[in-house]
């Protein structure tokens, strides 16, 4: 198993924004693993998390399937599926987990691990998030 930083280094991302405090703000990122493959048990940090920030929404979707059985876990450094266990890759459309039960404290990363190689599918993430604190 092997950590990638993907926060800056990957295409197709946003970062957090220093929103004032009490907005809520968008992260997002695509994922064409056709053209970039996602090894099985390798975590993936996709966005950084700050001091102050409550994820409160997080959306997977899967415009594109994997053709095979292929799931994700979407964590962070203190829990690997905080936020979603087994995504399934292998369904098109959107899915929504909810979990306003983390406010960062300091920094930290949204990871996903996918449970297999994943090398046809593409699918979006995307986290809701409100600043606490400033």
């Amino acid at each position: 198993m092997a950590t990638h930083d993907w926060v800056t280094g990957y295409t197709g991302y946003s970062t957090e924004h220093e929103i004032p405090k009490g907005m809520v703000g968008y992260l997002y990122r695509y994922f064409d693993t056709s053209s970039t493959n996602m090894t099985g048990s390798d975590v993936y940090q996709i966005f950084k998390m700050g001091n102050g920030v409550m994820p409160v929404n997080v959306y997977t979707y899967v415009a594109t399937v994997e053709g095979g059985v292929a799931t994700l876990d979407i964590g962070d450094g203190a829990s690997t599926a905080r936020y979603e266990t087994d995504a399934d890759i292998n369904a098109a459309g959107v899915t929504k987990s909810f979990d306003a039960t983390t406010v960062y404290t300091g920094d930290d990363t949204i990871d996903i691990i996918p449970s297999a190689t994943l090398n046809a599918a593409k699918f979006w993430v995307v986290i809701e998030y409100i600043r606490l604190t400033t």
